[in-house]
């Protein structure tokens, strides 16, 4: 495959759903079910988006709060490969 001037291999998927499949949204659910929760950000998921956040009165301990929560996710992923 080309982009502009640059190459790269294909690669072909061996796991997964088919989009739009019917077990998909489910099974994206059960999946993500143990997703790290955090008791001052709010995790909101839909489909397959996920935004995580924080309110306080100041701006670095929101974001202190953030990046903690953030961590704790990454974590998740690496674990399950994602």
């Amino acid at each position: 495959m080309r982009y502009h001037e640059e190459y790269t291999p294909l690669y072909y998927i061996h796991s997964g759903v088919p989009q739009g499949s019917i077990l998909g949204p489910f099974l994206h659910s059960l999946y993500t079910a143990d997703l790290p929760v955090h008791g001052q950000t709010l995790t909101a998921t839909y489909a397959d988006d996920t935004a995580i956040l924080a309110s306080h009165h100041e701006p670095a301990v929101a974001s202190d709060l953030l990046q903690h929560h953030l961590s704790q996710t990454e974590q998740w992923m690496k674990r399950w490969c994602i």
